[in-house]
């Protein structure tokens, strides 16, 4: 017999070598040309990106006129903004409800409800004779 256990035996795979990791051949550190990323608080355009635009231009993160920054002398004090006694208090429209739109109210827990009411009418005979009256269907 030919048979020999050493087929049976996993060999050892050898290892494959890593690629070469991908470098760019352009500068990472220079402007992302055509970029738009963190523009937002200016309206020029310019196609060499942020970097170069904030050497031509003022970024400013919002429209019109820049508030004033906060000055530490003039802060809100306690009860500054309540109104005081004497003054105006604006009016406010009040508007009045229609009360013809208005839903029944809820009965109460003591109503009862009315008991024993019973009609004389008829509903399967007003049928039948409502069902031999009618147009046939086509």
């Amino acid at each position: 017999m030919s048979e020999c256990i050493y087929k049976f035996v996993e060999q050892p795979q050898p290892k494959k070598p890593k690629k070469r990791i991908y470098r760019s051949k352009y500068d990472p550190n220079g402007p992302i040309i055509g970029s738009t990323f963190g523009m937002q608080g200016t309206t020029a355009v310019d196609g060499k990106g942020f970097t170069a635009l904030k050497k031509n231009h003022v970024v400013t993160t919002s429209f019109g006129a820049q508030p004033e920054p906060p000055n530490p002398k003039k802060f809100l004090r306690r009860g500054s903004r309540q109104f005081r006694h004497g003054a105006r208090i604006p009016s406010v429209e009040h508007h009045s409800r229609n009360t013809d739109a208005q839903k029944p109210a809820v009965p109460l827990r003591s109503d009862k409800p009315v008991q024993g009411l019973t009609t004389s009418k008829n509903y399967l005979n007003c049928n039948a004779v409502e069902v031999i009256n009618s147009a046939p269907m086509k």
